[in-house]
């Protein structure tokens, strides 16, 4: 066989997210890795843990969704976002939970998909070489819906939830 390339597509779909969260946990304890992942929406929320190999780390995040500082009404009415992008993306990532962005840099590639709300076609980014707060917008712009939460500036553009242009990424 030639030179192959394998790569793990994570597709969103918010709660359904939990499903693809438990695989990779699977992936985590067999050290399953493959050349590239491209991930939108939830999948890329849940495949962030998965390749900075942080076992367990899934679970951990989930286990505040019953915190008012993840996400609610409040939220909605203060920041226009049902979901506390700056808990879940700031306070989470660098501070309770912490992401090992070193590991992510030196992981196979990640992708992460959005919806340019401009030409309404999926763009793509790799985010091993991303500043970690670069990386952060970039997953809150793959997950972020319509009427529970703003369009997302990043680099002059406006995005949203990357299953809206294209809902499993090619």
């Amino acid at each position: 066989m030639k030179n192959s390339k394998t790569a793990l597509v994570l597709e969103g779909g918010g709660s359904r997210g939990m499903y693809t969260a438990g695989i990779l946990e699977l992936f985590l304890e067999h050290n399953i890795y493959l050349d590239a992942t491209y991930a939108i929406s939830s999948g890329a929320l849940y495949g962030i843990s998965y390749i900075s190999k942080q076992p367990g780390r899934n679970i951990e995040v989930n286990s505040y969704c019953g915190d008012s500082r993840y996400c609610g009404v409040k939220h909605l009415i203060k920041s226009k976002s049902y979901i506390s992008w700056d808990f879940l993306l700031s306070e989470l990532p660098f501070n309770l939970l912490p992401l090992d962005f070193k590991t992510i840099e030196q992981s196979p590639n990640f992708f992460v998909g959005t919806s340019n709300c401009i030409t309404g076609k999926a763009d793509f980014y790799k985010i091993n070489d991303l500043k970690p707060k670069e990386v952060a917008t970039l997953l809150q712009a793959s997950g972020s819906l319509p009427v529970i939460s703003p369009m997302v500036d990043y680099n002059n553009n406006n995005y949203l939830d990357g299953g809206l242009a294209d809902s499993i990424p090619f």
